[in-house]
């Protein structure tokens, strides 16, 4: 009997807080909306490197005249002035190293965000996991707590669940009521 008390008490403490029934499945669709979200995260990375990239191409004439510049006034070869071949070829195989940079440069920063973005999803994704473990235990424990109430119910005729919750269902009347 004594036994039985310290199980009644101990439910009456735990059975305040109340699970919604398939809360661990509604946990699992969390997950997928997640995985979903990072799928267009990697979409929106890809689209903004791919603006980048289309802004390198759009304005290559004036990177290159940039860097025609930049080797004229090296080499104090004035505007006017033609340039051999070899300048020339010095001035596009500089150019074609900057554009190789700046594409390496956009390239490692996208690879880098969808990293980011893969590693925040996946933390996300284990503390949904965590939570949803822990409502399967809820529901595990609650199932138990109803088997538990029954039993008690049997074997002393009382029923817990008749007093435990009366705070939880009752507050918001109890409130009101007092204030009409």
């Amino acid at each position: 009997m004594k036994h039985i008390l310290i199980t009644l008490a101990f439910l009456f403490i735990v059975s305040c807080a109340s699970i919604p029934k398939n809360a661990s499945v509604l946990s699992s669709s969390v997950t997928q909306g997640v995985e979903r979200l990072q799928a267009e995260n990697e979409n929106i990375i890809k689209a903004l490197a791919d603006i980048e990239r289309a802004i390198l191409d759009e304005d290559w004439d004036n990177i290159y005249n940039l860097i025609e510049s930049k080797y004229r006034t090296k080499y104090n070869i004035s505007n006017g002035t033609a340039l051999s071949r070899d300048q020339t070829i010095d001035i596009a195989t500089g150019a074609a190293a900057v554009r190789e940079e700046l594409l390496k440069s956009i390239s490692d920063k996208e690879s880098a965000l969808i990293l980011k973005s893969k590693e925040n999803s996946q933390l996300v994704i284990n503390m949904n996991k965590e939570v949803q473990n822990y409502l399967l235990s809820l529901e595990k424990y609650n199932e138990a707590t109803e088997e538990v109430n029954a039993l008690t119910k049997r074997i002393t005729g009382i029923n817990p669940s008749e007093i435990i919750g009366t705070i939880d269902n009752n507050i918001q009347n109890t409130i009101n009521n007092y204030f009409n």
